[in-house]
């Protein structure tokens, strides 16, 4: 499976796209995250979370929101609890680390981690074999 960390940004889109491209190329299903703020719990009202969803639809993908004040514990939570085997998030601002994107590699260092840059290009050249199933052997 894989996992597109998104946020609340329409921009994010680009990272679903590119999920979709790589979950087809392996042969595995495609998941989307959002974790928001507990205060943020009137998601159906915000634009780019429906959009986000809509995205998330459009390529066959379960969107999963998750209501937290620690985005990487809940994020952690959902990676531990499934079979994730490559998670894609965007890239940070120009000079800037982000401490998400560090801390979800500690974590899970056995797991891929691709950034998505702003034109939609992974930053890693990885390739991921399909998964066989009872029905493709």
């Amino acid at each position: 499976m894989i996992l597109v960390c998104v946020t609340e940004q329409k921009s994010c889109r680009r990272l679903i796209d590119a999920g979709h491209k790589l979950a087809e190329k392996a042969g595995m299903p495609l998941k989307v995250i959002c974790v928001r703020s507990p205060e943020q719990n009137r998601w159906l009202a915000s634009e780019e979370v429906e959009e986000l969803l809509a995205a998330a639809r459009e390529k066959e993908a379960e969107m999963i929101i998750k209501f937290s004040h620690d985005p990487v514990q809940a994020v952690s939570s959902y990676i531990a609890s499934q079979p994730i085997r490559a998670i894609l998030t965007g890239t940070p601002s120009y000079d800037q680390r982000s401490l998400f994107i560090q801390a979800l590699s500690r974590r899970h260092s056995g797991i891929p981690l691709i950034q998505v840059d702003t034109a939609g290009r992974c930053q890693t050249d990885m390739t991921l074999k399909p998964i066989r199933t009872a029905s493709s052997s």
